[in-house]
Parts: C-alpha cells; sequence; structure tokens
C-alpha cells in the first residue's frame, strides 16, 4: 500500500511539484501535501490515495514490493519507440 513517503519519492523520480500531481490526479494541492507530510495510510481516503496513486503510474513509476512486504518505487521502462524519438 502506497503512503506519503512513496507518493513524495515517486513524484521526486517524476520531477513534479506537488501542484502537478494534484492536476493529474484531480485532487487539491493542499490533499497532496497533506498526505504527502503526516504519511498517514489509506484507511478512510482510499478513493484519494488511488487518484493519486494512478496519475503516478500513469506519469511513469511503478510501485514494487519485496518478498518481505517492503514497498519501493521506481521509474518504468521506456518503450522501445520512445528512447527512438529521443
Amino acid at each position: 500500500m502506497i503512503n506519503g513517503t512513496l507518493i513524495r519519492g515517486a513524484r521526486g523520480l517524476l520531477g513534479w511539484s506537488a501542484k502537478v500531481l494534484a492536476q493529474r490526479a484531480h485532487v487539491g494541492t493542499a490533499t497532496v501535501q497533506r498526505i504527502e507530510h503526516s504519511n498517514y495510510d489509506a484507511y478512510g481516503q482510499r478513493r484519494t490515495f488511488d487518484k493519486i496513486e494512478h496519475a503516478l503510474i500513469d506519469g511513469g513509476v511503478s510501485f514494487i514490493e519485496g518478498p518481505s512486504g517492503e514497498v519501493g518505487v521506481q521509474l518504468k521502462s521506456k518503450a522501445p519507440d520512445q528512447k527512438k524519438r529521443e
């Protein structure tokens, strides 16, 4: 399950501000900032976390889970056609 620390890390990997993430997730900037700073889990806020998670995934990150249950974030590999255009 994602939390504020992972959201902040994913945003950093993408080079997005809290405002950009909020716009892409269709939530308020203050909501993104509150989640990142309080680091509370999604209890009672699942829909908001889902919007944020999907925006980050669409932006190019993956949330990964290790064998011991630890969770992390990484940039997705670029598709071959994206590499050619750069």
